[in-house]
């Protein structure tokens, strides 16, 4: 067993692991596994829209504060009324024609090899 261990984190041979993250190296995920190190990303403060969305202006999602180790990587998704916007998945969104009056929110996920977490923004309405 020993020596599998040895010749895995010398050869450093590169898979792709179980959650579709990205290349590993056999050495690296061995000696997370070996030592525990490594965690899921956690929360910390939520995201928030930047500014007030108006119809054909952009509006940012500003990242929460998160920790993790690996350093969690970010995603976004766009929902107007509580329905995901197909396509809009970008850190910034400019609301359409026709969604004034309504609510949006984004979407944010923070992933790493350990673990994905997504955390919604509060809701601001769309002005015209």
């Amino acid at each position: 067993m020993l020596r599998r261990i040895k010749n895995l984190i010398l050869h450093r041979q590169p898979v792709v692991n179980n959650l579709s993250a990205g290349p590993w190296l056999k050495g690296d995920i061995l000696k997370d596994e070996l030592s525990g190190t490594g965690s899921a990303p956690a929360n910390v403060a939520p995201p928030s829209l930047i500014g007030t969305p108006q119809v054909g202006t952009g509006t940012l999602c500003s990242n929460g504060t998160w920790t993790g180790d690996p350093t969690p990587t970010y995603s976004y998704q766009w929902e107007i009324d509580g329905a995901q916007i197909a396509g809009a998945t970008l850190q910034s969104f400019t609301p359409p024609a026709g969604s004034a009056g309504k609510t949006l929110t984004c979407m944010e996920t923070a992933r790493n090899q350990h673990g994905a977490v997504s955390i919604r923004t509060a809701g601001a309405v769309i002005t015209a």
